[in-house]
């Protein structure tokens, strides 16, 4: 039996498209996952995504995922951080979570 599955950049260009349309814990997870997992690391993924850097959706997933993950207390960190149910040690949010005003929605 075969069965298709999306590669990296496929998933990577999908979940960074999402971040500038919807506000999901799960997309801003399955990003860190991906970076964090796929061969060793995000210098691999970014490795992968190069031959890929001029294609317009790859770019707006780019956009959208710098704008989101910009900042430890960030968005994206914020809600990858609640989706894994952390907290700060002194009983905090890690962030404010809110996005930098350059983010578009």
């Amino acid at each position: 039996m075969r069965v298709n599955v999306a590669n990296e950049v496929a998933v990577f260009t999908m979940k960074g498209i999402c971040l500038g349309q919807r506000t999901k814990a799960k997309d801003y997870y399955d990003l860190y996952m991906l970076a964090k997992h796929f061969k060793k690391g995000p210098e691999s993924l970014a490795e992968s995504l190069k031959p890929h850097e001029e294609n317009g959706l790859v770019k707006e997933a780019i956009a959208n995922i710098r704008c989101y993950f910009d900042a430890p207390n960030g968005l994206g960190p914020t809600l990858v951080a609640d989706f894994l149910g952390e907290h700060d040690p002194e009983g905090e949010r890690f962030g404010e979570g809110t996005p930098s005003r350059r983010c578009r929605r």
